[in-house]
């Protein structure tokens, strides 16, 4: 008997949209789970960008509020000492951001094959990412830099899409893949497209 040839047409959309009911069925644990790293940023730079703004409106009242801020760097000073507890909730939430990023590649394959999984446990899955952290940051900054060398060198920039598109699994070859060097996981992410 013949085997029967598998459309890997077919079994694309399957994956997407298998991959699609999950994030649906587990939404509102996604949702807790990357409020404060999406929000976070969001609010933070808002914040900052907003009281520089109006601390640099005032600048004139606030010479004249104290002998101290007559000198502009004592002022300079001070609008630093006012962000910085914004600064730290924004560099707090990309934090949390980037782990999540990767770790919800881990917590949906390990949900997908299990059924009615009430509870995801997020921690976990964070723990992974963050004992490979030094090669995780590694990947990222590569990834910055080819993407902002194609931006510099505009010629390159009508192929920053295709460069990636073969770079898009970079993040997931990371998570699956043990004890695998940053330059060879873009290389495996290559592969992988092709």
């Amino acid at each position: 008997m013949p085997k029967k040839k598998s459309n890997k047409f077919t079994g694309v959309f399957k994956i997407f949209f298998s991959s699609i009911k999950s994030y649906f069925l587990y939404l509102d644990q996604c949702v807790k789970y990357l409020a404060f790293p999406i929000f976070g940023q969001i609010v933070s730079v808002i914040l900052i960008f907003t009281l520089t703004y109006f601390y640099n409106i005032n600048s004139d009242f606030i010479k004249n509020l104290n002998p101290f801020f007559q000198n502009d760097t004592n002022r300079l000073i001070a609008l630093f000492i006012i962000l910085v507890p914004l600064f730290i909730i924004l560099i707090k939430a990309i934090f949390d951001y980037i782990i999540a990023f990767t770790s919800l590649n881990l917590l949906f394959y390990t949900v997908f094959g299990k059924t009615k999984v009430k509870n995801i446990d997020f921690g976990s899955n964070d723990n992974v990412i963050k004992r490979k952290l030094f090669s995780y940051i590694i990947l990222m900054l590569i990834f910055s830099l080819i993407c902002l060398l194609c931006i510099v060198l505009l010629p390159l920039i009508f192929i920053l899409p295709v460069i990636l598109i073969f770079l898009s699994l970079s993040f997931q070859v990371f998570t699956f893949e043990s004890d695998i060097s940053p330059v060879n996981i873009l290389k495996r992410s290559c592969e992988l497209v092709k």
